[in-house]
């Protein structure tokens, strides 16, 4: 079971990569950005909804998630973006399967 929850996992992340390059065929990489983060803030705003919960308060730690946003979630997403319009989505995709590889060395 557990394999088949990793192969599931895996062919999601793959597939992102090529829904990436085929978006980038008619929008820019941060229309594409946009989008993707748009499209998150729902989710959490929606769960946040289902679950009755609020959003943070304090002008504090909105500043330190303002920039863990931005440096794990616009940055990445803007460079891979941007990278996708260079190179194959295979490759995208393999390279930041190498990440933990990288960050090893």
């Amino acid at each position: 079971m557990a394999v088949r929850k990793l192969i599931v996992l895996g062919v999601v992340w793959g597939w992102s990569f090529f829904f990436m390059k085929v978006a980038l065929g008619g929008m820019t990489p941060t229309a594409l950005v946009a989008g993707r983060l748009m499209l998150g803030a729902l989710a959490v705003v929606l769960s946040l909804a289902v679950t009755k919960s609020g959003l943070p308060k304090g002008v504090a730690l909105w500043r330190r998630v303002a920039f863990m946003a931005l440096i794990t979630n616009v940055l990445p997403f803007t460079l891979f973006a941007w990278a996708q319009e260079r190179i194959t989505s295979a490759l995208a995709s393999v390279l930041n399967a190498s990440t933990a590889l990288f960050a090893a060395l």
